[in-house]
């Protein structure tokens, strides 16, 4: 597994926590430790959003060298729980709706922030994708359904390890249903995740007529 500084990670286990808590933010940035438990990344503390006996989902310290790195879990009994990853300066994750990485990804109309389906017909359809570990990236791209996509920006938001990825949606995928879309960063690849593409699919064009020549008698 992948994990970028600065992004956002989640592990998973048992005992890592005694409740289910959710951080509270004195500012920008949550807290090092919720729910009695924190986290360490080799040996640096990490900024906790969430925990429960089988979650935790936190902040990846800035500045990790690239390479192998453990993963500590401490609950409010002193209990450790170790996991192993390697450090990546970019390993983009795409957020989905179940929050396992798997199906139908986050993602919103840029323009009127409603949710799938969307229709890219009139060729200006612009979505908003909601990632991590992408903006230390030299190169991002994006395809759908295998086809390459406009990359228009990408931003980190308010909220630390969350980012945002612009794109521009071609009106040839306007009723490609569901359909699969993959996040490249420096050429390594996200978590292939699904998005809804309603409109009506585009009419090819006639296949020309044979010539005369063409033609067997």
């Amino acid at each position: 597994t992948r994990i970028a500084p600065g992004s956002i990670a989640t592990i998973r286990g048992s005992a890592l926590a005694f409740k289910n808590e959710a951080a509270t933010f004195t500012g920008e940035e949550p807290p090092l430790t919720v729910a009695g438990t924190n986290v360490k990344v080799n040996g640096q503390d990490a900024r906790i959003f969430y925990a429960s006996p089988d979650e935790v989902v936190f902040a990846v310290p800035n500045g990790l060298a690239n390479g192998p790195a453990e993963f500590v879990v401490t609950n409010a009994e002193g209990f450790s729980s170790k996991a192993t990853a390697v450090i990546s300066t970019t390993a983009p994750g795409v957020f989905t709706v179940e929050g396992d990485g798997r199906g139908k990804a986050i993602i919103l109309n840029s323009d009127t922030l409603t949710t799938a389906p969307f229709d890219p017909s009139n060729g200006q359809l612009r979505l908003s994708i909601f990632t991590t570990g992408t903006t230390q990236a030299k190169n991002v791209s994006v395809t759908i359904r295998g086809k390459p996509v406009t990359v228009e920006t990408v931003i980190s938001s308010r909220l630390k390890g969350l980012d945002e990825i612009h794109l521009l949606i071609p009106p040839d995928l306007s009723g490609a249903g569901t359909a699969t879309l993959i996040v490249t960063a420096d050429g390594v690849q996200s978590n292939p995740v699904t998005v809804e593409l309603g409109g009506v699919a585009p009419t090819p064009p006639p296949s020309p007529s044979p010539s005369p020549s063409d033609r067997k008698s």
